[in-house]
Order: structure tokens, then sequence, then C-alpha cells
């Protein structure tokens, strides 16, 4: 695992994280953070996401969390 690896997988780790421990009722829209949401690559401002599919999978990722209660 080179660097690039750990720290995609360190981001990962994260947003899990974050989105296992908000307060329960925070259905709040995704926030940007100056880093694609999905798959960590650098945005510009105003931006989540760095491409289309990646915002399609965050929010498939978003769905499936939400029906398995996580």
């Amino acid at each position: 695992m080179d660097v690039l690896d750990k720290v995609q997988q360190d981001l990962e780790t994260i947003a899990e994280l974050a989105l296992k421990n908000r307060p329960k009722g925070s259905e709040r829209e995704a926030e940007e953070t100056g880093y694609c949401l999905y798959c960590g690559e650098p945005v510009t401002k105003g931006r989540r996401w760095c491409s289309q599919e990646c915002r399609n999978d965050w929010e498939h990722e978003q769905q499936r969390r939400k029906q398995n209660g996580k």
C-alpha cells in the first residue's frame, strides 16, 4: 500500500465515522470540503464532487447506508 492508498483509506474511514456519529435527525445536505466527497480528489470552491459519476455513487452509498441503518 502506498501513501496515496493510505490517505484514501483514512479519508474513507473519517467520512464513515462522521456519518455514523452524526446526531440523529440531522439529515442535512452534504457540505463542501474542498475535496470530492466520494473519491477525495481536490475540487474547485463551491463543488462537492469531482464528477457526476462520483456524485451518483455518493448518493447511492448514502441511500444504501440509510437502508442498512448506518
